[in-house]
């Protein structure tokens, strides 16, 4: 047999070390990625070579058919790395899912399992693993720096095996090398998305300033032109439909570059609450009579009438309908249902929701829906979520969006009854 200590050496030869050299071009290019939290992470190519040496490694010094590499995916584990050892039953890809596996029990108890004969144990004489063969089990569980489960390291035998010390050891330290490499990846990953970020903070700290300093003047000019549209309108007893047809359009696109500016000088100059005594209900029934709602979209509405008064500023809430309406006509381009509701949901606080059928949110844009410049419409800029949001957290509130492609989505306003400015 060769010595362990030949093979406790390996740990540093496949260490960090390597993947610190060449980290940055490898993450994010390739296809193995990770979801947690809501981050991707992409595992590089070289690493999982790496753990798979560290697999093969592990099955030649203990002798068994199998040593795996399990990676979580709810509701299934998935053989991310097998032995490349004679016999071994699992291949790579192979998915069971959660049913008393051997590994399901390591990542619920998140502490290590040692079964040396299954078939003699009656907690476990009916698991999975034994109709593959695998009747002693030895495993490990893998976490993510911040606790999350990635998944397991273990070892399988045909035969009854109590796994000695050493082995176990052996399988320890490079569970504990695994997870040094998941930490710098997660370290990495997480250091891209805040120079993200910054670069964001950047971008915006210039657009503030560019909004400050040609927003009103732009304004001004499209007064003048507005103006100028509404005098040519007086004048013209009978104007040619083409001239009437150029300043329709004209005033319509008057009124969209007005609305874009004023949701450039909304974000980078928020303005502070002028709060009042708001009636939620009526200031809806205004914004629903007011906006214009395209002929093949139903509008609806179920307004609790026992919601209470709330303290608020009346504008940035019209505002915020407004968008929200807004958004949801757009999603109903070929035609449906919105419907709004009211209610008070505890003795603290009131939801609006605004239901639509329309097509959905792709899941990729879900968690960029309230960011800055991000838009999925011809002729916006991306700012009418954000400072809706803005509006929104500035009333101590919280919005959230619920969707699925095909089958419309639901944005959900959360309002304090008392609303006090930096709640």
């Amino acid at each position: 047999m060769i010595p362990l200590n030949y093979f406790l050496a390996l740990i540093t030869v496949i260490g960090t070390k390597q993947l610190m050299k060449n980290n940055i071009k490898s993450i994010g290019s390739n296809t193995t990625v990770h979801s947690i939290n809501g981050e991707i992470i992409s595992i590089p190519d070289h690493l999982v070579q790496k753990w798979q040496r560290i697999v093969n490694i592990i099955a030649k010094v203990i002798q068994v058919p199998a040593a795996l590499i399990m990676k979580v995916d709810p509701p299934y584990l998935e053989v991310f790395c097998s032995s490349d050892s004679k016999n071994n039953p699992y291949k790579l890809g192979y998915r069971e899912h959660w049913s008393g596996l051997y590994c399901e029990h390591v990542l619920r108890t998140k502490e290590d399992l040692l079964i040396p004969n299954a078939l003699q144990d009656k907690h476990w004489d009916n698991n999975p693993g034994i109709k593959l063969g695998m009747i002693s089990y030895f495993g490990l569980p893998l976490f993510w720096p911040e606790g999350e489960a990635f998944g397991t390291i273990c070892v399988l035998d045909s035969k009854e095996n109590s796994y000695n010390t050493i082995y176990k050891d052996l399988i320890l330290q490079f569970k504990g090398l695994i997870e040094a490499h998941l930490e710098l990846m997660w370290n990495i990953a997480d250091r891209e998305r805040m120079e993200e970020e910054l670069i964001s903070k950047k971008k915006l700290t210039v657009l503030g300033q560019l909004t400050t300093g040609v927003g009103y003047e732009l304004r001004d000019s499209l007064g003048s032109i507005k103006n100028a549209v509404y005098l040519l309108n007086m004048i013209l007893e009978e104007p040619e439909p083409e001239v009437k047809e150029s300043l329709a359009i004209l005033e319509k696109e008057v009124e969209t570059s007005e609305n874009i500016i004023r949701s450039l000088l909304d974000y980078a100059q928020p303005r502070a609450l002028n709060v009042s005594i708001v009636d939620i209900n009526d200031l809806l029934r205004i914004v629903m009579s007011r906006i214009t709602i395209p002929e093949n979209i139903e509008l609806a509405s179920q307004l609790d009438e026992k919601i209470p008064s709330i303290l608020a500023d009346p504008d940035q809430l019209t505002q915020i309908f407004r968008n929200i309406i807004s958004n949801a006509t757009y999603a109903l381009h070929d035609g449906g249902q919105l419907f709004i509701r009211t209610k008070v949901t505890d003795p603290e606080w009131v939801t609006i929701s605004f239901t639509d059928t329309g097509v959905g949110i792709p899941k990729k844009n879900l968690d960029h829906l309230f960011e800055p410049l991000f838009t999925t419409k011809p002729k916006e800029i991306g700012l009418g979520l954000a400072v809706t949001k803005t509006f929104v957290e500035t009333h101590g509130g919280s919005i959230e969006v619920q969707s699925e492609l095909g089958r419309g989505c639901t944005f959900k306003v959360r309002l304090p009854i008392n609303t006090k400015e930096g709640k």
